[in-house]
């Protein structure tokens, strides 16, 4: 009896944090491929696959999370809302769901949609909104550039070589047209006291935050939107760093050292594949858990697989020269 107490309870301790609590912050990639070539993007040679995930299958990926709440639940398609054409309709899945989730997360690399699909994003947005479901919606549309030279170099990725994507300029003007389109019909849809937040990102090195900041607020203005709405609602944001850790090379190990973003444990990633992944981006294509189309995740988190890269980002094992965690900046030592 003492025996099979003690073994259970071996097993209890090797359980992720999420799978306890019951609550976790989620990320689905849900097309899986990307169509813009950002100079600054740590993996502008990536093969991209073509694969998106179903509605049956995003169906079953909620339901494999039965019972839990998000801390957020994002959307990371990678294109804009729109390259999957699914997307609209998953959102509108989760929201019907009756998932309760503190923040709905949209993460775009905003390429030029349609305006139809504008308003039909804009639409769900505002169901989000009005959810008793969900607390709040962020949403990040990343327009890398002041101009056209700086967005043909640093979204367009004009001066890259042997990429798997063929550079093709794309129209800054439009880009900013459609997103301060998008922006005013959002300012009109949703109330002035919705908790929704629209960060406008860039990666560059070629312009500063002032700058940056200084062409959105003047863009939003003359085009006519409310600026106390702009004030409460939106941010510009250069970030010049947050991309660096897929270039690092293997550095020597810190004692103690860990994931700092605590992936596994409280984050989980999910590829178009139903994949369950070791973290964002890269960490979602190269290290594959299990399948949440073919395994609850109950079953995933008990696997060798799963335990084996669990030990490793808690610090309890180190990871070797060529796993990702070796070159990741967010793996350090609790105390630098």
């Amino acid at each position: 009896m003492t025996s099979n107490t003690q073994k259970t309870e071996t097993k209890q301790t090797g359980l992720p944090r999420f799978l306890k609590d019951r609550r976790v912050q989620l990320s689905v990639d849900t097309s899986g491929y990307c169509q813009a070539r950002c100079a600054l993007c740590v993996w502008p040679y990536l093969q991209p696959s073509r694969r998106m995930m179903t509605l049956d299958e995003f169906a079953l990926v909620l339901e494999r999370f039965a019972g839990f709440g998000f801390s957020e639940f994002a959307f990371n398609s990678i294109n804009e809302p729109f390259a999957d054409a699914l997307i609209i309709q998953k959102m509108q899945m989760l929201i019907d769901s009756d998932l309760v989730v503190d923040n709905m997360f949209f993460s775009s690399n905003w390429l030029i949609p349609k305006s139809h699909r504008i308003a039909a994003f804009i639409s769900t947005i505002d169901a989000a909104v009005k959810s008793p479901t969900i607390g709040g919606v962020s949403l990040n549309a990343t327009v890398s550039g002041i101009d056209q030279a700086s967005y043909d170099k640093f979204q367009a990725g004009s001066a890259l070589e042997n990429t798997v994507a063929k550079y093709k300029s794309m129209d800054f003007l439009i880009a900013v047209q459609k997103t301060a389109e998008f922006i005013d019909g959002l300012s009109k849809a949703v109330p002035f006291g919705a908790v929704v937040m629209v960060r406008i990102k860039a990666y560059g090195e070629d312009f500063e935050q002032q700058s940056y900041e200084k062409f959105w607020r003047t863009t939003l203005d003359v085009s006519g939107i409310d600026q106390k709405w702009v004030a409460r609602h939106v941010k510009m944001i250069v970030n010049h760093g947050l991309t660096t850790f897929g270039r690092n090379k293997a550095r020597e190990q810190i004692r103690g050292a860990k994931c700092q973003m605590n992936w596994l444990d409280d984050m989980l990633v999910v590829g178009p594949d139903g994949s369950l992944g070791l973290c964002c981006q890269e960490g979602a294509r190269k290290v594959k858990i299990g399948s949440l189309l073919t395994h609850s995740l109950d079953e995933i988190a008990r696997s060798d697989t799963f335990q084996k890269h669990l030990a490793i980002t808690r610090g309890e094992k180190p990871p070797d020269a060529k796993h990702l965690c070796a070159s990741c900046e967010w793996y350090t030592s609790a105390s630098c």
